[in-house]
Formats: C-alpha cells, sequence, structure tokens
C-alpha cells in the first residue's frame, strides 16, 4: 500500500434513473464535456486529499462516536446548476435540498479532521453531487439543459452513514473507493 491516499468524506447518492439519463445526456454534448460516472455519485462532505495511510484508523475512529449520535434520514436532490459560473462553467451539479441534519454532519466531519491537520473549508457547506465535467467551452446547448431540469426533483438522498472514499486518479471504471462506511445513529421520527 502507498505511503498515502487521496481520500474524502461522502455519501454516495443512488443512481437514479432521471440522474442517470441527466448524465448520458451530459455525456453526449461532446468532448468538452464528460459525465461521471453514475456509480461514483457521491456528496463530499470534507476533502481530505492527500491522507497518510496511518491518518486512516484515527479518522473512521473519531467519526464513529459523534456520527452515531446523528440520526439517518433522507434529504431530497433537486435541480441542476454549475461551478463557478454560468459564463465560465466547470462542473454541471445536482442539488441537495437545504437539510440542518447534513450541514451538521459535515459540520462534524470538518470538526474530526482539524486535529489531524486537515484545514477548514474556507466556503459555507454547499451539498450537491458532481454530474459533469466541462473543459474548454462548452456546447451552446448546455444552457437549454440547466434551463430544462433546473428544478427537476431527481428522487431521495437516504443519509445512513459517511464513507471514507479513496480517488483512485486516471481509473474510468473504479474512480472511487470505500475504504469504511461510519453508520448514523438512531432514525428520524415524525411527529
Amino acid at each position: 500500500m502507498p505511503p498515502s491516499l487521496r481520500c474524502f468524506l461522502a455519501i454516495r447518492v443512488p443512481a437514479h434513473r432521471q440522474l442517470v439519463g441527466l448524465i448520458r445526456a451530459l455525456d453526449h454534448l461532446g468532448r468538452s464535456v464528460r459525465g461521471v460516472n453514475p456509480d461514483g455519485i457521491h456528496v463530499t462532505l470534507k476533502f481530505l486529499g492527500t491522507t497518510p495511510v496511518e491518518h486512516v484508523a484515527a479518522i473512521i475512529d473519531r467519526l464513529r462516536v459523534p456520527l452515531a449520535a446523528r440520526i439517518r434520514h433522507q434529504a431530497t436532490i433537486r435541480g441542476v446548476g454549475v461551478f463557478p459560473s454560468i459564463q465560465r462553467p466547470r462542473v454541471v451539479w445536482a442539488g441537495i435540498e437545504p437539510s440542518v441534519l447534513l450541514t451538521d454532519i459535515a459540520r462534524v466531519c470538518e470538526a474530526v479532521c482539524q486535529p489531524l491537520g486537515y484545514p477548514a473549508e474556507s466556503r459555507a457547506f454547499q451539498p450537491h453531487a458532481t454530474l459533469a465535467r466541462i473543459h474548454g467551452r462548452p456546447p451552446d446547448s448546455l444552457a437549454s439543459i440547466l434551463a430544462e431540469q433546473a428544478d427537476a426533483l431527481f428522487g431521495p438522498l437516504p443519509i445512513e452513514s459517511v464513507e471514507l472514499m479513496r480517488s483512485n486518479p486516471g481509473s474510468d471504471t473504479n474512480r472511487y473507493t470505500t475504504i469504511a462506511a461510519i453508520p448514523l445513529g438512531g432514525t428520524e421520527t415524525k411527529s
């Protein structure tokens, strides 16, 4: 095993039929737009980057107790957008409707990782799932797809565990590997 891995903490997103269809449509826009592998769709909670192998067990152990105190729940995947701007899009994403519970889980991930030397994010947590990456000038048809899907409902996002994932650069078939899944605690109760 190498001395370090490229890692992040995330929640896996189910490959809903509508999301897969949109990824395929984006992938067919031309060479400048490349859809992601539907099996690897996720919401990044904390990007760690280069992670020494000896940190892996510590990260998992330190997340167990605080995540066990968080409830399993469900968010909603809705709408699409781009980063950084519509004038210079580089990433097409599906949005996750605002969730106090999901934001709290991201905050826990930040707090656990900081003492291990992973700096806090400078931007506020904005949950999303990357659907495609854009290299160069995008085709004009991208704007119409974005307009059509701006408020599309893609389905539920079950939030039951946080996964420590490894990025495998250069791998087209299995770009992300789950190292460990740390479960959340109880279930959400309806009043």
